[in-house]
């Protein structure tokens, strides 16, 4: 149970490493691959510094803080470049729509896991498959999500 809030601060950690996979490629592709190397040298720094910091006082839990702080830093660094360099269109009332469908999913989930409470194999499918039901019929209400999932299926999706 001590490790359970390091855990925890390390899982948003790997959400911020996830993100990050997506932009030092594309500043190595533009023959931009100064910027990660800048942002992960300061990413270290960081990481060191707030470990020496935090780890005395905190423990795992300020190992686990530090280095998400260090990986967040260097991220949002890359992101920035990324974005000062190339022009992107964020669809964001489809990301909206995403996180709102998924965000329904996980109630429908958690209620579905108190109700079933999930002992068996099959009950967990059925609480799994309930929450991409959910998902499904909600994130494909949104038109231009809706178009690029009928891109690769070979029907229409009804309404």
């Amino acid at each position: 149970i001590n490790a359970a809030v390091p855990m925890a601060i390390l899982a948003g950690y790997m959400i911020v490493e996830a993100i990050q996979r997506v932009s030092s490629p594309i500043l190595t592709g533009i023959e931009r691959a100064d910027v990660p190397f800048k942002s992960r040298l300061l990413g270290v720094t960081i990481a060191l510094l707030f470990n020496v910091l935090l780890i005395p006082q905190y423990g795992l839990t300020g190992a686990a803080v530090a280095t998400l702080t260090a990986k967040l830093v260097d991220t949002i660094i890359q992101w920035v470049a990324v974005y000062s360099i190339l022009e992107i269109d964020i669809p964001s009332r489809s990301l909206g729509w995403e996180l709102l469908s998924a965000g329904i999913m996980g109630i429908g989930v958690y209620g579905s896991a108190q109700v079933l409470q999930p002992s068996t194999l099959l009950e967990l499918a059925v609480t799994v498959i309930l929450g991409v039901g959910v998902y499904s019929v909600l994130v494909v209400q949104d038109d231009e999500i809706r178009n690029v999932v009928e891109q690769y299926i070979p029907f229409k999706i009804p309404v």
